[in-house]
């Protein structure tokens, strides 16, 4: 197999700005809570240590490359009793001089046109990694025929950002739909959104902006982002379902809708 290098876009436009993602944090009085330490790690190729090694503000070019993850909750055993028609990739997304993503693309290929697929872009709660949800988002793609990505915010899992004060969920979401439609070729109309907690945030930004076929809201958070005018914004079908019980958020913001 020759070894993978893709060039990555950059956003052209940010609809969360940094103030606004402050404000939302500050606001909601929100603390974001990754695992820690984070419940995966990565193995990186060695070319591939040596192409990232090599990078400086001069020469960066934007890219993503190959990598295996290895997770107590979901063990690199598993995948030799995994169906044989579900396969799984991770990714490590250099994106920006000082920020990489930790991505996963999850494969089903029950369907003799896999790509012809419904995508799954999952956006997890602020409480996951991806080392705890994959295990899950494995049975989500076998119960419903689709491909899966998910990714981890930059300080969330392994994907990380040296810019903590200008970095926003934006720029997280802006380079898992690079890595969607340029890079794997999914099509928009073939992706729907799923939003858990403050993933709602960039979910909700990327159905602004791209045509997607819908959107899923679990629990999301409303906030100063997240009112009834962002969806006003939003021309896909929206599905939001969100527990009484969610001790963290609640749900009667959703009586605005």
């Amino acid at each position: 197999m020759s070894k993978p290098h893709f060039i990555c876009g950059k956003a052209n436009m940010c609809l969360v700005t940094e103030n606004e993602h402050k404000s939302f944090l500050d606001q909601q009085h929100f603390k974001l809570s990754p695992p820690t330490p984070p419940t995966y790690k990565i193995i990186i190729p060695p070319s591939s240590t040596s192409l990232l090694s090599s990078t400086t503000p001069s020469t960066f070019q934007p890219q993503t490359l190959l990598i295996k993850i290895v997770s107590p909750y979901f063990p690199q055993t598993l995948n030799a009793i995994l169906p044989p028609h579900i396969s799984i990739t991770s990714y490590l997304i250099q994106y920006s001089i000082s920020s990489e993503l930790i991505a996963v693309h999850i494969m089903n290929y029950s369907n003799s046109n896999p790509q012809s697929n419904t995508t799954f872009i999952f956006s997890h709660d602020e409480q996951s990694d991806i080392g705890t949800i994959l295990p899950s988002l494995v049975d989500l793609s076998i119960q419903f025929k689709a491909n899966i990505i998910a990714y981890d915010y930059c300080n969330y899992g392994r994907s990380s950002s040296h810019n903590n004060n200008k970095h926003t969920f934006t720029e997280d979401s802006t380079a898992i739909i690079d890595l969607a439609v340029k890079h794997l070729k999914i099509q928009l109309n073939k992706i729907i959104l799923i939003g858990c907690g403050i993933g709602a945030i960039p979910s909700c930004t990327l159905a602004i902006s791209k045509n997607v076929k819908g959107i899923i809201l679990i629990s999301p958070i409303f906030s100063t982002f997240l009112t009834s005018k962002t969806f006003k914004k939003i021309y896909c079908p929206v599905f939001i379902t969100h527990c009484k019980l969610n001790g963290r958020f609640s749900w009667e913001g959703l009586s605005e809708f």
